[in-house]
């Protein structure tokens, strides 16, 4: 089976095409503007795997939570994409996703920054080569956090530099915190096919509304009294 898999919930912008179990990625660090770089970095990973559109089976993609825009763009280029192929997509957590980039082997807390001492957080175990969900994402402020964490936790995430900043002396290990299109590759690869679903019932989930969310809601309410 052969998959391609989108990751954009952060300032970077990568695609990881997984043809017969071996991986090929494209990644950009900083993207700037998700949408000029995302499609010809998923071109990049293609050529890299030889492959051409019609050779892939799967489509994947980190669903948030995250950077709003870039979930944004990242869900709908797959949508699109799983439409005009007729492919299944299966949409993954950033969180989750970032668990397995980290290729840490022991308890693995998945962390995004919210700021304002907020983080998107997600904590998983370990087993049989394996990421093994022990918490649901949540939006949480960073002592909550580091009340959950088991001895011995690695961090993991682009928020993870920043949250281990807060907590001098606690003895967190960082193994790999960035966010990459080979940890949602691998969170797919690892999910039966009765996970996936169509282009139309592929959604983003982002934990919290935007701000023009926000801002939309406030002027209802204003309008309404």
């Amino acid at each position: 089976m052969n998959l391609l898999a989108v990751e954009t919930s952060s300032e970077a912008c990568s695609a990881t095409v997984s043809r017969d179990g071996v991986l090929f990625k494209a990644f950009l660090p900083r993207a700037g503007t998700h949408s000029a770089a995302l499609f010809p970095v998923i071109e990049s990973a293609m050529e890299k795997a030889g492959l051409s559109p019609d050779g892939i089976d799967l489509l994947a993609v980190s669903a948030g939570p995250g950077s709003f825009t870039g979930i944004r763009i990242g869900v709908a280029a797959v949508k699109g994409l799983a439409f005009a192929g007729d492919l299944p997509a299966i949409g993954i957590s950033s969180l989750e996703a970032a668990a397995w980039s980290s290729g840490n082997e022991g308890p693995t807390a998945a962390l995004i920054d919210a700021r304002h001492g907020n983080f998107y957080f997600a904590l998983f175990d370990y087993r049989d080569g394996r990421y093994v969900r022990k918490r649901e994402d949540a939006l949480l402020p960073a002592g909550e956090i580091r009340d959950l964490l088991p001895p011995g936790t690695g961090l993991a995430g682009d928020g993870a530099p920043a949250f281990a900043s807060l907590f001098p002396g606690n003895g967190f290990t960082l193994p790999r915190t960035v966010q990459d299109s080979d940890g949602v590759a691998r969170a797919a690869l690892c999910r039966p096919l009765s996970d996936a679903v169509s282009a139309r019932d592929l959604e983003a989930r982002y934990l919290r509304p935007s701000q023009a969310e926000k801002s939309l809601s406030e002027k209802k309410r204003a309008e309404t009294r």
